[in-house]
């Protein structure tokens, strides 16, 4: 089997990897809050929303417009460098008790909160990010060709022709 049909048969990156790590990758390659502007705005707010609605959050509780305003300019100002799906993923994380923390926010969704899931967050989502680069990393090692005795023969008289023998004869004839 030459190494080419051999890396036919490895499975690919995506199927290696486990669903958070898709989820943080997928999440860190999305455009970043800090980089959208104010066309960020109605996004924030409809993922606000869905946040509420994930926490169990009673809708009696739901921040005013000054308060929801004070979340909006936090996430914008503080979580400029996550996406929107970081966010959302960080929130998942939480409530099904996968980042380390107590998700439970006692019906006061503040900007505290926030920070306490989004900084509970910061070393899943670097752990998951380096994982998925180690990943890359040994797939693509693997998918490295492999060339047989014949072909690393041919390689190196190419080398030596080209790089040695040419060179010497053109030093040769123009001195």
């Amino acid at each position: 089997m030459t190494g080419l049909q051999q890396n036919q048969n490895l499975p690919s990156l995506r199927e290696s990897q486990t669903g958070l790590t898709k989820s943080v990758e997928t999440a860190i390659a999305e455009q970043k809050i800090g980089q959208l502007g104010e066309a960020v705005y109605p996004d924030l707010k409809m993922m606000l929303a869905q946040l509420f609605a994930l926490t169990g959050l009673k809708q009696e509780n739901y921040p005013d417009k000054l308060q929801t305003d004070v979340l909006l300019n936090y996430i914008v100002e503080d979580l400029g460098n996550y996406s929107v799906s970081d966010i959302k993923v960080a929130f998942r994380l939480a409530i099904k008790g996968e980042l380390g923390i107590d998700a439970n926010h006692f019906q006061s969704f503040s900007a505290a909160y926030i920070a306490r899931i989004m900084a509970a967050y910061g070393p899943v989502r670097a752990k998951a990010f380096n994982a998925s680069k180690v990943a890359e990393n040994a797939l693509k090692r693997d998918l490295k060709i492999e060339h047989t005795d014949d072909e690393k023969w041919e390689i190196k008289i190419g080398y030596v022709l080209e790089c040695l023998i040419k060179p010497w004869r053109h030093y040769i004839r123009t001195g």
